[in-house]
């Protein structure tokens, strides 16, 4: 796994690499790495980041900059 603890249920892309989540039994995780996946900064282990510290918008996988929307208008999800 990418995160050492599950990221939000609902989140489509990881908040720290920009990659895809996983679904898996209620729990989702970031599961890329270096030699695979599709994370824009390839990373072999992700942050748990929360809103405050996110890179990239966990509903489109656009950049952004901490808590303020998204290009697409995103909010960020609590926590």
């Amino acid at each position: 796994m990418a995160t050492s603890a599950a990221v939000n249920v609902g989140s489509q892309f990881c908040r720290d690499c920009g990659g895809h989540i996983t679904s898996r039994g209620g729990l989702a995780w970031c599961e890329n790495t270096t030699m695979e996946g599709q994370q824009q900064i390839p990373r072999d282990h992700c942050e748990n980041l929360g809103r405050q510290r996110r890179r990239f918008c966990e509903r489109c996988g656009l950049r952004v900059n901490g808590v303020l929307p998204c290009a697409e208008g995103h909010k960020a999800s609590v926590p």
